[in-house]
């Protein structure tokens, strides 16, 4: 995933809020090999997968979430149900045992 994908996910087309969606952008791919017990990002590593479309929309739309909530931080069910999505996707993905 890179920021211009997010961004054509997003409907952003501008650049005032680049470095806030790498941020996001990082987090939710992090996130992702966490639940997943799934390496995406480090390519030199035995265990290094490339990433399933799937997964790419887990994060791209745990990132939208963020964005969208990006001022109404702690409001009530702001973004549960994209939340529980991406959770449920990340669990179909992974390596590990889930709760």
């Amino acid at each position: 995933i890179n920021i211009t994908e997010v961004k054509e996910a997003l409907n952003i087309d501008h650049s005032d809020n680049d470095g806030f969606l790498e941020i996001l952008m990082q987090s939710a791919i992090a996130n992702a090999e966490h639940m997943t017990g799934r390496n995406y990002t480090d390519q030199l590593a035995d265990d290094y997968e490339v990433m399933g479309g799937d997964i790419k929309k887990a994060i791209i739309q745990d990132i939208a979430t963020n964005y969208a909530v990006r001022d109404d931080i702690g409001a009530d069910g702001a973004s549960f149900t994209s939340v529980n999505a991406s959770i449920y996707t990340y669990r179909r993905n992974s390596t590990n045992p889930m709760f």
